[in-house]
């Protein structure tokens, strides 16, 4: 994690807003292959909310599907595990991804890598519930490397669409994924003529498998030299209302912060997209853009011709019907969170939203990339 004015913390908040007994059981993936030698660095927490004890059976599964160790634990009731991988699988012999059983539904974790020192990120494990045919991969830029995992019985054949701003596709690699297989490679080598563009221009990566009733999950890992890696699951659902709990512009602390918005149209038409940034004295500047189909919007807050410094929110609405992925992230980001909840929330004075105006079925995904 990156130090500013000779302080670094981390803090992870857990909130645990269901108590109850045990329900089916779940699974949850850690979408990503690990070497040996990365797995000391790999930490991971599974969290119990309920009154039940529950067990655990983690897996770790190689590139072609394939079990290579398989280790149980348990997690007391409204308790929590954390455990690196090595500690997991102390006699792992090659790379691999995990999967971890629970009997108990209600149970959830996250899992975080790096040095905890230059560069730390991580990212909520994945279920059963967020595996879907065509997930996406919203936020990238030209060090990104990312991972699909096939959770299905049979082998996925799928396409990678790669599309730019416009909502022109520009780019297309056809993979293929064994049951219960990982595919994962880097956007430079995916797509070597437009990598370069990656850092300053909108594009997105869009899921088409043969098969519509594959299921897929996916996560991304992006290295930023001498700064926090940034990770994001791909995205797999959508919302009708967003929100953004902060974002930030200016200097704060002796450091310059530049936060970067990025919504994504999936839609095969254009949409009109209205924007409010609500700052902390609760003045508020609102401005609209239209998105073309399946299109980026990617800008800096001053690029959308917003003058301020300090720290603030963004409220998004999208005016016509469309689906949305959205994506906020910045120079010294750290953290990707979950976005796209239901309701706005409010955190020390700043709070960001992105509504649709007609209430019609939900079209929203997204993710955020929060500052350091």
């Amino acid at each position: 994690m990156k130090r500013t004015s000779g302080l670094a913390f981390s803090l992870i908040a857990v909130f645990l807003i269901w108590s109850g007994t045990a329900n089916a059981a779940t699974t949850h993936y850690l979408p990503r292959q690990f070497d040996p030698s990365e797995m000391g660095t790999i930490g991971m927490a599974v969290v119990n909310p309920t009154t039940t004890a529950a067990s655990l059976t983690f897996r770790l599964q190689r590139a072609d599907g394939s079990i290579a160790a398989i280790t149980t634990r348990s997690v007391p009731a409204k308790g929590q595990l954390p455990l690196t991988l090595a500690q997991l699988f102390p006699e792992a012999q090659g790379a691999g991804w995990m999967s971890v059983d629970s009997d108990v539904d209600q149970v959830s974790g996250f899992w975080m890598g790096g040095d905890f020192v230059n560069s730390t990120d991580g990212a909520p494990l994945l279920s059963t519930a967020n595996a879907i045919a065509n997930p996406a991969f919203t936020f990238f830029g030209s060090t990104t490397e990312i991972s699909l995992v096939n959770v299905g019985s049979v082998a996925v054949t799928a396409n990678l669409n790669l599309r730019n701003a416009g909502g022109t596709r520009v780019a297309s690699r056809s993979i293929s994924i064994p049951a219960s297989g990982l595919f994962q490679d880097s956007v430079a080598a995916l797509f070597p003529i437009d990598v370069s563009d990656f850092d300053t221009q909108g594009y997105w990566i869009s899921v088409s498998p043969s098969d519509t009733a594959a299921r897929l999950v996916g996560t991304s890992i992006t290295p930023v030299s001498g700064r926090d890696n940034i990770v994001v699951n791909a995205a797999y659902v959508s919302y009708t209302d967003f929100v953004f709990p902060q974002v930030v512009g200016g200097a704060i602390g002796g450091t310059n912060y530049t936060t970067v918005l990025t919504l994504t149209n999936y839609r095969t038409t254009a949409q009109t997209v209205s924007l409010t940034l609500k700052q902390a004295s609760g003045a508020a500047v609102t401005i609209e853009k239209t998105i073309p189909a399946s299109g980026v919007l990617r800008s800096t807050l001053r690029g959308l011709c917003v003058r301020f410094g300090g720290k603030h929110s963004w409220r998004t609405r999208a005016i016509a019907e469309g689906g949305i992925y959205s994506q906020r992230g910045n120079e010294d980001g750290i953290f990707a969170r979950r976005c796209g909840l239901a309701n706005s929330i409010a955190i020390v004075g700043w709070w960001i939203c992105f509504r649709q105006v007609r209430q019609q079925r939900p079209i929203v995904r997204g993710r955020v990339v929060l500052p350091a």
